[in-house]
């Protein structure tokens, strides 16, 4: 685990990009992925999501842009994150996450994030003991001790792509 303090400037520049997340989201009429239903929340979970993935990019010492593309990773160019409120929360991992996608875990207490862990995707499909079921679909809830020691991320230079390559939604 790795503790993260966000300074009220970085909390600033997060918020703004997820208010623009958000905004943008409702004028593609865009559904959540989430099989848990939390859409009376939406707008404060793209905020707090900037905040942890500016937290993660911070505590790795990685570069966030905030720019929020359609299928593409929030940090690095090639890590997941996924944040929660509740300490003692569980990884996320979605039926359409990649198999070969890192994702990290963030515990969010603003201004102080903790930087959990992190899994690839595909081991957690591993594991039918983690499934959640919900009208919505399905996904798996890792535990937090299940997950790979976060300072076991090997930080690799995000990749080189053209303007064309990514969906850019800002």
């Amino acid at each position: 685990m790795k503790r993260v303090v966000l300074s009220p400037n970085e909390m600033r520049v997060a918020s703004s990009h997820g208010a623009e997340r958000y905004i943008s989201a409702l004028g593609r009429n865009a559904k959540q992925h989430s099989v848990l239903d939390m859409s009376h929340v939406r707008d404060s979970i793209d905020i707090m999501s900037c905040m942890a993935e500016m937290a993660t990019a911070k505590g790795l010492n990685m570069y966030w842009s905030g720019v929020e593309g359609i299928n593409c990773p929030d940090v690095g160019g090639y890590l997941e994150v996924r944040s929660t409120t509740r300490s003692d929360g569980s990884l996320i991992i979605g039926e359409k996450d990649k198999d070969d996608q890192r994702v990290v875990l963030v515990t969010c207490d603003p201004p102080n994030f903790l930087l959990v862990g992190w899994m690839f995707a595909g081991k957690a499909k591993l594991r039918n003991d983690w499934i959640f079921k919900s009208e919505k679909g399905r996904c798996w809830m890792v535990p937090q001790s299940e997950l790979e020691n976060i300072n076991a991320v090997k930080v690799e230079q995000a990749p080189c792509v053209g303007e064309d390559e990514w969906l850019l939604d800002l």
